[in-house]
């Protein structure tokens, strides 16, 4: 089940957010916080895993997996980041990050 889409420019900027079937909103008073919240989260993951990957030039972070979520990240050459939150009973890379 898909939870949240968020897409952003290179810069940061969200482009795009969409919400479907979310268990819980905690920041629902303050949208923007809670996307700023979202890719400064995936920006610092994606720096730590590129820090501590064996592989040179390895893409670093793919899949976040906790006990409530899977969040799915992706980056294009020209800088996008899709960042997709589902239930965590969905599959992703197997290379992924567990929290």
């Amino acid at each position: 089940m898909i939870f949240t889409l968020y897409i952003y420019d290179r810069r940061g900027k969200c482009l795009y957010y969409k919400e479907w079937n979310r268990p819980l909103n905690t920041l629902a008073d303050d949208p923007d916080e809670e996307r700023k919240l979202m890719f400064g989260m995936v920006y610092s993951l994606k720096e730590l895993t590129a820090k501590i990957s064996p592989a040179e030039g390895d893409q670093g972070l793919h899949v976040m997996k906790t006990d409530t979520y899977t969040l799915h990240h992706f980056e294009s050459v020209t800088g996008m980041v899709f960042i997709l939150n589902t239930d965590a009973g969905t599959p992703g890379e197997s290379s992924g990050v567990v929290l």
